[in-house]
């Protein structure tokens, strides 16, 4: 969705960004668990995975406005 919207293509960025957050939350609770779980390797792959979602979400933000 946000590669479409910085081409200029429609994109339901209200719904894809929605879903983001969801996800975001969802992600930072797996990473919770693995840190519980002392699965380190797991939480420093989750949280960068989740960083780079919250850049997106952010990018797609900036497009939707």
């Amino acid at each position: 969705g946000v590669e479409k919207g910085k081409r200029g293509q429609p994109a339901p960025l209200a719904v894809l960004l929605q879903m983001a957050h969801a996800e975001a939350a969802r992600s930072q609770e797996q990473v919770a668990r693995a840190k519980d779980a002392r699965n380190i390797d797991a939480a420093v792959n989750l949280a960068a995975s989740g960083k780079r979602l919250l850049a997106l979400i952010e990018e797609a933000e900036k497009l939707a406005s």
